[in-house]
């Protein structure tokens, strides 16, 4: 993937974009992206998903995977194998994967062309548009798809994907926003928003409510709950970084950096902003700037939930 390394942060948190278009072509097989399976462990991956789909054959989710894992050995034969099984399963998304399977590099442009044609009803094809495309070396292209697919849903599962591949130097995801007061315990996001609705003035149950949405993926519900928690109280120094986290873009985090870091200069008596500069840092890679702040955090608030949290990214 480090052909598609489109930018990369300083320690400001700065991206800078590369003018490359194009790349030498990767080795092996395209690689199919498909949601996980529940249950596996960190062993043997296919020998896993071999197991569980002769207990349970019709299960044409555990074909797709087992394909998907054959693709990432390299063995394109058993993978097409797979996700034939899968289609004749009723796998909407098998077509989109025996296209890849069949990717030859000597003429990517009729895996693109068949990919193309599936694109516009299947979000899965039109993320494999993008990865075939950065196979094959065209990294212009390759981004352009990309981007399409991350614009058009930002929170789907191939739109996260989408967003990953385009930044492959950043950790998979978004950095999350964390309370500094703990929900009740057992509170489940419902439980929240029912207490959120029925305080729509209390900033920590907006707080609270918001990063169980976040921590869900709902990262526009949870932004209009922090507006909320900031409406609430527009004093709220943890209503502004949930605000800023949860705003966190990967093409541009300067913005996000700009709000937490003169919050974490100005409140040395709060560890929010602190601990989330060091959330944030670690999501662009910068690992040690990102230690110094937890350790800053244990500094500041020693004894607090932040200042505890912080001390797992700060191993003694």
């Amino acid at each position: 993937m480090v052909a598609l390394s489109l930018r990369s942060s300083d320690d400001t948190g700065q991206a800078a974009a590369t003018t490359a278009t194009v790349a030498a072509p990767l080795s092996g097989l395209p690689l199919v992206a498909l949601p996980p399976v529940a249950g596996l462990t960190n062993g043997d991956r296919l020998a896993q998903l071999q197991a569980l789909a002769a207990k349970d054959p019709k299960r044409a989710d555990l074909q797709m995977a087992i394909g998907s894992e054959q693709l990432i050995r390299g063995d394109g034969e058993a993978a097409t194998a797979a996700f034939t099984t899968a289609r004749r399963l009723g796998d909407p998304g098998a077509d989109v994967a025996l296209v890849v399977a069949g990717y030859d590099p000597e003429e990517p442009d009729a895996t693109v062309a068949r990919l193309r044609l599936l694109a516009p009803t299947q979000p899965f094809a039109a993320y494999e548009l993008g990865v075939v495309q950065l196979w094959a070396g065209r990294v212009a292209l390759a981004t352009a798809a990309l981007k399409a697919v991350r614009d058009a849903a930002p929170e789907s599962f191939y739109g996260i994907k989408a967003d990953d591949l385009l930044h492959p130097t950043m950790q998979a995801g978004y950095p999350l926003f964390v309370p500094a007061e703990d929900p009740p315990e057992n509170a489940s996001t419902a439980t929240l928003a029912a207490a959120a609705r029925a305080a729509p003035n209390d900033a920590v149950a907006q707080l609270q409510y918001g990063a169980a949405l976040q921590a869900e993926g709902h990262r526009t519900e949870a932004l209009a709950a922090y507006r909320q928690a900031l409406k609430a109280d527009p004093t709220s120094i943890e209503a502004q970084v949930a605000l800023a986290v949860a705003g966190f873009q990967k093409d541009d985090p300067a913005k996000a950096f700009g709000t937490i870091g003169p919050l974490a200069r100005d409140h040395a008596g709060d560890p929010s902003p602190r601990f989330h500069l060091g959330m944030m840092l670690l999501w662009i890679g910068q690992t040690e700037q990102a230690k110094a702040q937890f350790q800053q955090v244990e500094k500041e608030a020693p004894g607090s939930p932040l200042a505890r949290l912080a001390g797992f990214f700060t191993p003694k």
